[in-house]
């Protein structure tokens, strides 16, 4: 495990390694260069699949009359040969490598939890609707718990809106909003060619860390900022 870390200092990139000894490197420019490969390939999402209504780009997408891939699907297509094969709840070991350069994480976890990078890339780098809501995961693991997610999304929503209460207030309304939609309609594709479901939980847990925004941030910050406190 310790031997995979040089290379995952060099850029943001995440590193799995299965029970059965098998590893799997993901990266942005992995995923950039495989994604046209895989697309171009008609045996990999058969006609009917590509016709689907509920594969098509989402009424909220500027490119909702394109015919071409939803961008939300780019960071996944190249994965579904290697990833599809595993449950939500099966095991692996997972080495993350950030923004920072000497700053990594390591995780012992189930899948669902080690997509949740390729789920959140997905969403906000990769989506066209949800682009825009990039810049509140300054700083965010993608392997957090969705309450760790949530509570550092809203201090970076409260700074960036400069704790003005009604602008927060309608970013977090139309955030959670906008991701249950984005979310629920990546399921509805991932349903289409996914055989297990892995990747489709680790969309259930972005949804739920944005969902978590509306229910009381202010008290719950609170209550871990005390409790931290009576530790220290």
């Amino acid at each position: 495990m310790l031997g995979l870390m040089e290379k995952t200092l060099n850029a943001e990139s995440l590193y799995l390694v299965f029970a059965d000894g098998s590893q799997l490197f993901l990266s942005r420019e992995h995923i950039d260069k495989a994604t046209e490969r895989y697309w171009r390939d008609s045996s990999k999402i058969p006609d009917h699949v590509r016709a689907a209504i509920d594969f098509q780009r989402c009424v909220r997408c500027p490119m909702s009359n394109d015919q071409t891939i939803c961008d939300a699907l780019r960071p996944i297509l190249p994965l579904l040969d290697y990833v599809d094969k595993f449950n939500s709840t099966d095991r692996v070991q997972v080495v993350y490598g950030g923004a920072e350069p000497e700053v990594f994480q390591i995780a012992n976890t189930n899948m669902q939890t080690a997509l949740s990078y390729v789920s959140v890339l997905s969403l906000i780098n990769y989506c066209q609707a949800g682009r825009k809501y990039r810049k509140y995961y300054y700083g965010i693991s993608p392997l957090s718990s969705s309450s760790t997610v949530a509570s550092r999304l809203y201090m970076n929503i409260f700074w960036l809106h400069r704790g003005d209460r009604q602008a927060i207030d309608q970013v977090v309304s139309d955030f959670g909003h906008m991701m249950m939609i984005l979310s629920q309609n990546q399921v509805k594709r991932l349903n289409l060619i996914c055989q297990n479901d892995a990747f489709n939980n680790s969309f259930v847990n972005a949804h739920v860390a944005t969902a978590l925004l509306s229910l009381g941030m202010d008290r719950y910050l609170q209550e871990m900022f005390d409790e931290f406190e009576k530790i220290s």
